[in-house]
């Protein structure tokens, strides 16, 4: 059996999806599911997204071409990149669906040493800016993928125009660095809580500091993970993922280093904000 999305490539509802295969497996699925007094009923689709699903398979089959959406967001790839790679060491590429991804995406990059801004800044200020546009950029790195099933005809036009705004007045190259403090030796085991939006949880860090680079791990309630970073002066900037029930929590701290301990806020992307504060195992 195999279990696809409604959503996504179908354009069908998000909250329901097709089962599909053996005839006896399929109907053994069903019969652990509503209407049976089964685990499955509390799980039941409602009607409007059945009807809804069935739609969307009716249209992908009998009147989609996926071949000429292809060669359309292409096409809006190509109207990007003209737009885009007119600011110096903005570059991209086409790749092409391959694996889990059923469809074309444009990867876009550019030379840090030439554009001083970091995916993640470039995420705030998309979703700052007017008008507001969602996108996969994240992190430390310089570039990221864009997909083109959640657009809308024309909005290419937007996103290209807003991104050669932004990479136009992105500084020149990034600020050096602070001094780093060889008074803060972070090196060692710290013990650390995370305050949530309710509740506080009780970690742990193990660092390593090496001429201002910061390396070690972050032990959770249930997980652990690697962990990189920086130390500049009194502030103290590192990232982490913590791998739980198939998914990956990613941790972004930033805070201050006052002597034997730390404090900060953290971001926690799709759940959140938190605040952080850590001291030196005893």
């Amino acid at each position: 059996m195999v279990a696809y999305s409604g959503g996504k490539i179908l354009r069908g509802p998000q909250c329901a999806g097709v089962l599909a295969g053996r005839r006896d497996l399929v109907r053994a699925a069903w019969l652990n599911s509503a209407p049976h007094h089964s685990f499955g009923r509390a799980m039941k689709t409602g009607k409007e997204e059945i009807i809804g699903m069935l739609t969307a398979l009716d249209v992908y089959f009998h009147k989609r071409n996926i071949a000429a959406e292809y060669r359309q967001w292409e096409s809006w790839y190509a109207h990007i990149t003209a737009e885009i790679t007119r600011v110096p060491g903005v570059k991209t590429r086409v790749i092409p669906a391959a694996g889990a991804s059923p469809f074309p995406v444009l990867e876009i990059g550019w030379d840090s040493s030439r554009t001083g801004i970091t995916a993640g800044e470039l995420y705030k200020l998309l979703l700052d800016g007017e008008p507001r546009i969602m996108s996969h950029a994240a992190g430390e790195g310089s570039s990221f993928i864009l997909r083109p099933v959640a657009m809308k005809p024309d909005d290419y036009k937007l996103v290209a125009s807003r991104l050669r705004e932004i990479f136009a007045w992105a500084p020149k190259s990034r600020s050096a660095p602070a001094q780093v403090s060889m008074s803060a030796n972070l090196t060692g085991q710290w013990d650390m809580d995370v305050d949530f939006v309710r509740g506080t949880s009780r970690h742990s860090l193990m660092l390593q500091l090496r001429g201002g680079r910061l390396t070690g791990s972050h032990h959770g309630t249930s997980a652990h993970g690697d962990l990189e970073g920086t130390l500049s002066g009194d502030r103290v900037r590192f990232r982490s993922t913590l791998p739980v029930d198939g998914v990956r929590l990613v941790y972004r701290f930033e805070g201050t280093v006052t002597g034997d301990r730390m404090a900060g806020a953290v971001d926690l992307g799709e759940y959140g904000a938190a605040t952080w504060k850590a001291w030196r195992h005893a």
